[in-house]
C-alpha cells in the first residue's frame, strides 16, 4: 500500500514563503502559504508551514476520495455478485472480510468528505483568529497574513 510522504516542507524567511509537498503515488500535492508583505516582522515558520501543509493534504485528499469511491464500488459490486449466489453464505470468514473491507472504505470515505468539506473553513477560521490576536496586541495592519 502506498502511504502519503513529506518530500519537502520549506520555509524561506526572506520571502515569507512557505511550501509543503506531500507524494502519493504518481502524484505530487504542493500546498503554498504567503505572508503578507505588510506584516513580514510578523513572519512565521510554524504557521506558514501548518497553512502550506493543509493545503497540501486537501489535494490529496481530493485524489484519495475519488480512489475510495471506486474501491467501494468494487467491493459492493463483489458482495452483491456473491450474494445472488445460492450457495452464498453471510457468515463464512471470506464474506466477513468482504464486509468488514467494505465498512473500512466507507468509513474512509466518510473520513475524506468530512476532510474535504471541513478544511477551507479551518483555515479561513485559523487566520481570522490570528488576525484578531494581531489585532488585540495593537498591530493595525494585520489582516491578510498568510492569504493565498
Amino acid at each position: 500500500m502506498t502511504k502519503l510522504k513529506t518530500k519537502l516542507a520549506d520555509f524561506n524567511k526572506e520571502t515569507g514563503e512557505s511550501t509543503y509537498i506531500y507524494t502519493y503515488k504518481e502524484y505530487t500535492f504542493i500546498g503554498k502559504s504567503q505572508c503578507h508583505e505588510d506584516d513580514m516582522d510578523m513572519c512565521s515558520e510554524l504557521v506558514g508551514l501548518q497553512l502550506a501543509e493543509i493545503r497540501a493534504f486537501f489535494k490529496y485528499l481530493k485524489i484519495r476520495r475519488k480512489e475510495l469511491k471506486l474501491k467501494l464500488d468494487a467491493l459492493e459490486g463483489v458482495y452483491k455478485n456473491m450474494s445472488t449466489s445460492k450457495d452464498f453464505n453471510e457468515r463464512s470468514k471470506a464474506t466477513q472480510k468482504l464486509i468488514l473491507a467494505i465498512n473500512e472504505t466507507r468509513l474512509e470515505l466518510e473520513d475524506c468528505k468530512d476532510g474535504i468539506e471541513n478544511i477551507p473553513d479551518f483555515v479561513e477560521k485559523n487566520i481570522q483568529a490570528r488576525d484578531a490576536m494581531y489585532k488585540k496586541m495593537g498591530f493595525e495592519t494585520i489582516g491578510t497574513y498568510y492569504r493565498c
